[in-house]
């Protein structure tokens, strides 16, 4: 069941960033990135409301969030502000949850997800009760900045 998460969860991430922001992503492995890496950039975590017990956290450096938010958003690095980044990493990320969502759960489940907030849903005090890190999705993008998205779940 994990390697279907994992496989479901790189598809949706690539597919959102190709297609929404023009970025084409190479998969790395989890040694790719550390603790100082996934804090040094912007995040944001999304809530599953449905079923419950889930979360998505993404992270990304400031250079390719910078990228994929002039790409969504079609404007040039001049015009960009905080709230732009903030915005399109915001929608990156609730794009892949739903894109997941659709793919991993049956068709006849109905599922919610919460909104997307700064931070980590990964961290000791806000992971949900009973659940753990599940999948772990490295890329980096052709100018070698990189993008993780965390995949939090039940223990079962």
């Amino acid at each position: 069941m994990g390697s279907d998460r994992e496989t479901i969860l790189k598809k949706a991430v690539m597919d959102t960033l190709e297609s929404m922001a023009f970025v084409s992503l190479t998969e790395k492995t989890t040694a790719f990135f550390s603790d100082e890496m996934l804090s040094s950039g912007p995040q944001r975590s999304l809530p599953v409301i449905k079923p419950e017990g889930y979360g998505f956290v993404i992270s990304m450096s400031s250079a390719l969030i910078r990228e994929t938010a002039a790409n969504i958003l079609g404007i040039g690095p001049e015009e960009m502000t905080a709230e732009n980044e903030t915005d399109a990493l915001s929608e990156i990320l609730n794009t892949i949850a739903g894109n997941f969502m659709r793919e991993y759960i049956s068709p006849d489940t109905t599922y919610e997800l919460g909104l997307p907030e700064a931070g980590s849903l990964s961290s000791k005090e806000r992971l949900p009760e009973g659940s753990k890190i599940v999948v772990d999705c490295p890329f980096e993008s052709e100018t070698g900045e990189y993008l993780v998205v965390q995949l939090l779940g039940k223990l079962n």
